[in-house]
């Protein structure tokens, strides 16, 4: 999960369909089109973006139709992660810069037994990040009878992920021993830690808790996530 901003103001179709007794804010093309800008095309949660996605309501609206068609409500899901937050409430917000989604959990991709193992950890004790937290955690374990099915393809787009920058910052640093040019690669790790780029959290923190990784790259860590090119 990053940090993400909503692009002002609401589409002003919205407040048309709140007018109407049936509106509904999938009639309004222009809220998709601004979501996926926004949000990079990505699921908010999973940070996947080879899925197809839903227009979610961060807080359930049950009916409300102030929050239905509230534009800061409206997030972009994809339809597995949509179904797992259900009606959850106390979460943290990506869109709101207090809440600093990105170093207030720790996101852990390790390897274990020959088994991918996913985990995220809140970094403090705030209540909304361990429900978030849990919630990631869950996501990308689940068991339940449709997350047996989509978290392991989850999971091995997060491996296939962090096996790339793996291999960008192994080259680099080999290229960069032998005195040749590192240019090209360097652009291939900035496109690694693009706000727009999967799983960028995860990239993140496997840099930042990688001890030559994390000295090598620390200028970029302190500028992550970078602007989406």
């Amino acid at each position: 999960m990053v940090n993400l901003t909503k692009s002002q103001p609401a589409p002003e179709c919205l407040a048309a369909e709140q007018a109407k007794s049936n509106g509904s804010v999938r009639n309004c093309p222009e809220v998709r089109e601004r979501l996926g800008v926004d949000f990079h095309k990505k699921c908010y949660l999973c940070e996947r973006h080879d899925i197809s996605m839903e227009i979610e309501h961060f807080i359930p609206h049950k009916g409300d139709k102030t929050l239905e068609f509230d534009w800061t409500n409206l997030f972009l899901a994809c339809r597995d992660c949509n179904k797992a937050k259900g009606t959850q409430i106390d979460l943290l917000n990506c869109t709101n810069p207090n809440d600093d989604v990105l170093h207030w959990m720790e996101y852990r991709y390790e390897i274990e037994n020959l088994s991918a193992k996913v985990s995220i950890h809140p970094v403090n004790d705030n209540i909304r990040t361990s429900n978030t937290a849990n919630l990631l955690t869950t996501i990308f374990n689940s068991t339940s009878d449709e997350g047996r099915f989509y978290a392991p393809i989850l999971r091995t787009k997060l491996a296939e992920e962090i096996q790339s920058i793996e291999t960008v910052i192994e080259t680099l640093l080999t290229r960069k021993q032998e005195g040749l040019s590192i240019q090209d690669d360097y652009l291939a790790l900035e496109q690694h830690l693009s706000i727009a780029s999967p799983f960028f959290a995860f990239k993140y923190w496997f840099l930042r808790t990688h001890t030559l990784y994390s000295r090598e790259f620390q200028n970029l860590l302190d500028n992550a996530p970078l602007t989406a090119a």
